[in-house]
């Protein structure tokens, strides 16, 4: 067992990551070698394969069995019914449904009225189509989308996913009618991303009104949904969005495979999905943006990134990603540019103010007194002068305490939260400096820390951030402000050598493209950004034409003015 610097970070099932460093176990090599013997053989793994392809068989009543079998006998909110189509000659039929997700208004209207009621007298025969399933199915039913099914697996999902099956007899087809009926929440400006201006829409848990929002926006044929299941029990459906011929192919692919590799019980949420795909999953620093608004998929698309979106979320992975990406918001793209770069420098500089404050304080009162003018260094000591615990103790006990304050605002309801962080934050504050438990500057030092660290935009980030500060406290309290730089030098040697997807994560600094630098800090005019990001790697760079604005090039006024005499 040894500790081992890596260069490159590489997720290596046989380590675990410490910062920057990498500890080897040989036993889970054992354990891996012994899963490996207990896998399926090729004939057991292709035995598999065929029991869960068995097709349907020609029997009506025996597939219904067969569904209502797997479904469990007892299970109260399936729903078996026999049909008998007064057609010439007549069909018996068996519909198989989940009625608490189906609309049953609908039900009556495009399947049993058609089959049962307006039938009679037609004879199969005179009806276009080779087989009874696709006689009935194409000039019978009123469903506006009708899939069909050979196997049993297909026809159990079908059901589960809020379709009425229909059986015939003497047909080894199922057909599927989509009748799904779910409580849906209605569209609204997500919570956590609220913006001045902009648009006030976001993502539901529903994956085809997700879908709709993208379509809405984006109305190209180059928009591409490809559907995906993951979840050996849950089987949650899933999309991986991209425009074609603008995101890397090579991107496109990768995330495809590591959907595709998974092999989990359930995935719930698309941030479960993410801890499953991201490069490095043992690092406090996220490789994978996350949004619940479709404005920002949109740009995000555009760009020649590629987005993941699950059932039952209403958030949208968006990769890959860079350690700048995190410190932009939606806001961003429909403020005037020179305000949104002085704005994302102050980001900039806020989510380093948060991590080194409290441990500079902790090794500037400790061991670099001679650094502050004389009148502010006598000014600390003498509010420190009654405080009985050194300035690391001060100062983790407050952090701690500040942590405590922002998880019981975050679980307590919204006006219990408010007044939770009111007495945290003031009344708890303003009792330890009288109680001289705590110096009056540390604690401007930990609210300054607090408001840096909530100026980052996402919550995945910040929280990253604040985790951060407590290594450093400890450096700072042990080495001065030489452990401190020592700290952060690891932790830039650490985000230098990780990927999101195979892309840099420390692009354009690492590698340096001096081109693309401005996108750091600077937001260029929509009309000089005319090229995509270059460490994205996208199938096609340009964005649009060099000149943009081309009635201020060619005009009969190229100075701007414009004449509204009418004459």
């Amino acid at each position: 067992m040894g500790i081992i610097l890596w260069a490159q970070l590489a997720n290596n099932n046989h380590n675990i990551a410490l910062g920057g460093f990498y500890l080897r176990l040989p036993f889970f090599s054992k354990r891996k070698q012994e899963q490996k013997k207990e896998e399926f053989s090729p004939s057991d793994l292709a035995q598999r394969q065929v029991e869960q392809k068995t097709k349907l068989r020609s029997s009506a009543k025996d597939n219904a069995e067969a569904l209502q079998e797997l479904m469990g006998k007892d299970n109260a909110d399936f729903t078996t019914r026999e049909l008998t189509i007064p057609t010439t000659p007549s069909v018996e039929a068996q519909l198989c449904f989940c009625e608490t997700m189906i609309d049953a208004t609908a039900l009556n209207k495009q399947i049993l009225e058609p089959l049962l009621l307006s039938v009679r007298e037609i004879a199969l025969r005179e009806l276009p189509g080779k087989s009874v399933a696709e006689k009935i199915g194409r000039n019978l039913l009123l469903a506006g989308k009708l899939q069909n099914f050979q196997f049993k697996d297909e026809v159990l999902s079908a059901a589960l996913g809020g379709q009425v099956v229909l059986f015939l007899e003497g047909s080894e087809i199922a057909m599927g009618v989509e009748l799904r009926k779910i409580p849906e929440r209605a569209i609204v400006e997500p919570q956590s991303e609220t913006v001045l201006r902009g648009p006030r829409e976001g993502f539901t848990e529903c994956l085809s009104d997700n879908k709709s929002l993208l379509r809405v926006r984006i109305k190209s044929g180059k928009l591409r949904f490809d559907s995906f299941r993951i979840g050996r029990i849950s089987e949650n459906e899933g999309a991986v969005i991209y425009l074609e011929g603008i995101a890397n192919p090579k991107l496109i692919r990768e995330i495809k495979r590591r959907i595709k590799s998974l092999d989990v019980d359930m995935v719930a949420d698309s941030s479960v999905l993410e801890k499953l795909i991201e490069d490095h999953p043992l690092l406090v620093f996220p490789t994978t943006l996350f949004t619940e608004r479709p404005d920002l998929v949109e740009f995000a698309l555009t760009e020649g990134r590629v987005g993941v979106m699950l059932e039952n979320s209403p958030a949208c992975l968006i990769a890959p990603a860079n350690f700048f990406d995190f410190f932009k918001t939606a806001e961003d793209n429909y403020i005037r540019w020179p305000y949104t770069s002085f704005i994302r420098s102050i980001r900039l500089l806020a989510g380093l103010v948060s991590i080194w404050a409290p441990a500079t304080y902790i090794a500037i009162t400790t061991f670099h007194r001679e650094m502050l003018p004389t009148a502010l260094a006598l000014s600390i000591a003498g509010a420190r002068e009654n405080v009985p615990f050194p300035a690391f103790i001060e100062a983790f006990s407050m952090e701690l305490i500040l942590e405590l304050v922002l998880e019981a605002g975050v679980r307590l309801p919204s006006p219990i939260g408010q007044s939770i962080g009111i007495v945290g934050a003031v009344v708890l504050g303003q009792a330890a400096v009288s109680a001289q438990i705590v110096s009056p500057f540390l604690v401007i030092v930990v609210a300054i820390t607090s408001l840096s660290s909530f100026v980052v935009p996402l919550f995945v980030a910040e929280r990253g951030v604040r985790l951060l500060r407590f290594p450093l406290m400890i450096l700072g309290a042990t080495m001065g402000l030489y452990g401190i730089m020592a700290g952060m030098a690891a932790i830039a040697a650490v985000q230098t050598a990780m990927t999101s997807f195979g892309q840099p994560y420390f692009a354009p600094l690492a590698p340096f493209w001096p081109r693309t630098l401005t996108d750091i800090i600077f937001n260029p005019p929509i009309w000089m950004a005319n090229k995509r990001p270059k460490w994205l790697r996208p199938g096609n760079r340009r964005r649009q034409d060099f000149v943009v604005r081309d009635w201020a090039q060619d005009g009969e006024n190229p100075d701007g003015e414009v004449d509204l005499s009418g004459e």
